[in-house]
């Protein structure tokens, strides 16, 4: 598995930032919200040389951060991977790219909240963490209990 949080870091630390609609444009992705349907969260493409994000625009403030960091985390990890097109025409599982996308979102979007956090996060439990960062509670449990 690629060093992630090391990934996550050397990025963060280039562009000042962790925010994944600032390093989106730091690093010239577009982000755009379409109508989609309820069980497509967000997707991206690679238009000749450029990236896009495509965030459902139903997604509130919180999901579509999450969202943003997951599909920045694809880009950033495996740009070169159809998980569409793998999913529907080998027998290859995707589930280990989702999984390096999640861990990818879950650490950059920690790494955003770590100013406010870092005294107390360690005293807190999964749940807690959760509630504060508005990070969904699988990430927070993929990223300090890996299966």
């Amino acid at each position: 598995m690629k060093n992630i949080a090391k990934i996550v870091s050397n990025i963060s630390r280039k562009y000042r930032t962790a925010s994944p609609f600032e390093l989106c444009d730091c690093l010239g992705i577009n982000v755009i919200y379409e109508e989609l349907p309820d069980s497509v969260r967000g997707f991206f493409v690679k238009i000749l040389k450029d990236f896009v994000i495509v965030i459902n625009s139903s997604a509130d403030e919180y999901e579509s951060r999450v969202v943003c960091a997951h599909e920045l985390g694809h880009i950033m990890l495996h740009s070169d991977t159809n998980s569409i097109s793998l999913n529907s025409r080998t027998c290859l599982c995707t589930s280990k790219y989702e999984r390096e996308a999640d861990l990818f979102a879950v650490t950059l979007l920690l790494e955003s909240e770590m100013p406010s956090i870092t005294d107390m996060y360690e005293n807190l439990s999964a749940e807690e963490l959760s509630h504060i960062t508005h990070i969904p509670l699988r990430l927070i449990k993929l990223k300090f209990f890996p299966e």
